[in-house]
């Protein structure tokens, strides 16, 4: 709680909201445990089927973030001006990502075949509207549909979104292992 508090004031300090935060000499109550969580292969595909009766446009995100392992708000706001679908590339420009550099992902056929889903469902700048003008927002009711549709056929119990993206992580690191150990002999 208290490291997104700090967030929330750091960014009213940025935009000079408030001068200082009420946050800065609050020690942490205890050490944060970090999640190592990652969705099996199997928890992956009954969320995948999941999302298919979830419905446009959270079905199409949790399967966006899923094929492209980047983070929900990149994913969330995605406009199609930064997809260009002839060389198959999402830019991700300096100011939408969390490290501040600008940032190519590949789209593989799978993202392609999402993204197409998208195109037709939308005249709206984002691949994932809202139904005003912006993108996609309400994560959280989202997910709980998402989860109610999972646990009542009992395929997967606690995840959360950046699950996704550390599955994503750990997947592609097993991959590259196997590769380059198939390639020592």
């Amino acid at each position: 709680m208290l490291s997104a508090v700090r967030k929330l004031f750091n960014w009213a300090i940025q935009r000079g909201i408030i001068e200082a935060s009420p946050a800065w000499m609050i020690e942490r109550p205890s050490d944060e445990t970090k999640r190592e969580q990652t969705l099996t292969p199997n928890e992956i595909r009954a969320l995948w089927a999941a999302t298919e009766t979830l419905g446009h446009p959270f079905g199409a995100f949790f399967r966006m973030a899923l094929a492209t392992g980047q983070r929900r708000s990149e994913v969330a706001t995605m406009p199609w001006h930064d997809i260009d679908t002839e060389e198959r590339i999402w830019t991700l420009p300096t100011e939408m990502t969390k490290t501040g550099r600008s940032h190519v992902v590949p789209l593989s056929r799978l993202v392609m075949k999402i993204l197409s889903g998208c195109r037709a469902l939308t005249g709206n700048s984002y691949v994932f509207p809202s139904r005003k003008s912006g993108p996609i927002a309400g994560y959280s009711k989202a997910k709980q549909a998402l989860d109610s549709l999972m646990t009542a056929r009992g395929d997967i119990e606690s995840w959360t979104i950046h699950d996704l993206r550390r599955s994503v992580g750990t997947g592609l690191a097993n991959a590259a292992s196997l590769a380059s150990s198939s390639h020592a002999c």
